[in-house]
This record gives C-alpha cells, sequence and structure tokens, in this order.
C-alpha cells in the first residue's frame, strides 16, 4: 500500500472547500502502521462556506492554529530549505511544444 511505501507522509488542507464525498472522517489510512502520518486542515467549509465538522475526523488529523495555516501558506517558508529557496523570486519558466 502507499502507506508501506510513504510511512512519513503528510498533507495539509488550508482553506479548502471539501465536497460532500468526504466523510466525517476525513481520509483513511491502510498499512501496517499509520503513526507517522500527519494530516492537517484549516478552515475547511463545504459548498456553501459554512465551516465543516471535523469533530469526527481520525486521530491522524488536526486542525491547525491561524498562525499554523499562515505559515504553510507562505511559499518561501514551505519550498525553502537548506538553500532558502524561494519561488516567488525564480522568473517563470516558459515551456514550448514542439508541432
Amino acid at each position: 500500500s502507499d502507506l508501506d511505501r510513504f510511512p512519513y507522509s503528510q498533507v495539509a488542507f488550508i482553506n479548502c472547500q471539501m465536497c460532500p464525498q468526504v466523510p466525517p472522517e476525513g481520509w483513511e489510512a491502510k498499512g501496517a502502521d499509520s503513526s507517522y502520518l500527519q494530516f492537517a486542515e484549516f478552515h475547511s467549509t463545504d459548498a456553501q462556506g459554512n465551516l465543516v465538522d471535523v469533530s469526527r475526523r481520525l486521530p491522524t488529523s488536526r486542525q491547525l492554529t491561524e498562525a499554523e495555516a499562515a505559515e504553510l501558506s507562505d511559499p518561501a517558508k514551505v519550498f525553502a530549505r537548506h538553500d532558502n529557496w524561494d519561488p516567488r523570486t525564480t522568473p517563470a519558466t516558459v515551456l514550448k511544444s514542439n508541432p
């Protein structure tokens, strides 16, 4: 399973509209050990803009604080590693297709 291949997976849903197909538990983790998975969300809404009831989310999930959501929304912080790369300062590359 993907959990066996990527046991330390992380995902954060920030200001996302969740469709009705997303169950109250949020997501499902299949595999041997899901204790290292990190699912987080902040301000999830339904199609009408109402906050989603997150009270039944799985234990591998947590709600982000406003400060955490702001930090994870900053590309310079998310993509910066040892080289402090900032995608906002890198010129866009135009790809040309071959006819």
